[in-house]
């Protein structure tokens, strides 16, 4: 009865939210035992309660995981997932409701997702999460067995951040990645691209991912292990995270693989200050710390680079 009662309370409390109006600020309020969400609007201020059940804190239609055991099921009424930072989970179980996972289940040891047969939300193919019509993936496990990831066709949107294991990615002849020239994450462990030689969009060279003219390196696998690269002499164009992945791995996980980038003259484009993750010269300098870049001096890459501070040698 008091499970009931609490139920039909958060289902009125959701029913004030919509009615409430704009300028929606949350400030949470604990205590040992009970915790409040605090919603301040413009004309009121409600608090709703934060219920811990089981392995889960739950507020409203949001849940997250606080738990440590190996596996997990989500519970039923639940439409938003949140799993952050875990070491221990191991198997999650999406109920029909969830609507929405924030970003990805995130833990280092997750192996398998499973979902409710009733879920119409996600469709899970090889153990990897999507959306229901597989134009992005909503969750790659982290410690997901398979050392290759195919990209399916229909993908628009790709976030294979967790596939520690990965180590090739496939894109397939209609595969197309976001509108622009982000590949903000992938792999701590990917050693190549293949692409099918008639993807319109995108190309590879030993590994390397480029767009199709092959004018833009797109992304260097993080897990590629030498010291010394050198930039294909038809690339004008690095894209803002070329090398980004490789240096978030360098700082976070140890690992020391590239060192030096040979760079060919003709550079026009290295960053773009615009970028919604780069607001500065400064992050791009930061993001690129550790390596050096060998140009020819006085080239038009020699003066795209150094606009940054970067680490410079003449060739």
């Amino acid at each position: 009865m008091k499970k009931i009662t609490i139920i039909i309370f958060i289902a009125l409390i959701s029913l004030l939210l919509f009615s409430c109006g704009k300028d929606v600020k949350p400030i949470v309020k604990s205590t040992e035992t009970f915790s409040y969400t605090r919603i301040q609007t413009t004309e009121r201020e409600i608090e709703i309660p934060v219920v811990i059940e089981g392995n889960w804190e739950i507020s409203g239609r949001k849940a997250t995981y606080i738990g440590t055991s190996a596996k997990a099921v989500v519970p039923n009424r639940v439409r938003e997932v949140l799993v952050r930072n875990n070491t221990t989970l191991e198997e999650i179980h999406i109920s029909k409701d969830v609507e929405d996972v924030w970003g990805g289940i995130r833990g280092e040891n997750l192996k398998k997702i499973t979902i409710d047969n009733e879920n119409r939300h996600f469709k899970l193919i090889d153990g990897i999460l999507y959306n229901s019509d597989v134009t992005k993936i909503a969750s790659y496990p982290f410690d997901h067995p398979a050392k290759k990831f195919v990209v399916p066709e229909t993908i628009h949107e790709t976030d294979v951040r967790g596939g520690k294991n990965v180590e090739e990615i496939i894109l397939h002849s209609k595969v197309r990645l976001y509108d622009g020239d982000e590949f903000l994450d992938c792999p701590v462990n990917l050693k190549k691209f293949t692409v099918d030689k008639n993807n319109p969009y995108y190309s590879d060279i030993d590994g390397v991912l480029f767009n199709k003219k092959q004018t833009t390196l797109l992304l260097y696998p993080p897990g590629r292990t030498g010291k010394k690269y050198n930039v294909p002499n038809t690339v004008i164009k690095i894209a803002d995270f070329s090398f980004y992945t490789l240096y978030d791995y360098t700082i976070n996980v140890g690992k020391k693989h590239l060192k030096t980038i040979v760079m060919p003259d003709n550079i026009k484009q290295f960053a773009n200050l615009s970028n919604d993750y780069i607001s500065s010269r400064k992050d791009v300098r930061n993001m690129h710390s550790h390596f050096t870049f060998v140009v020819k001096e006085n080239s038009t890459t020699h003066k795209t680079l150094a606009e940054f501070g970067l680490n410079i040698e003449f060739k």
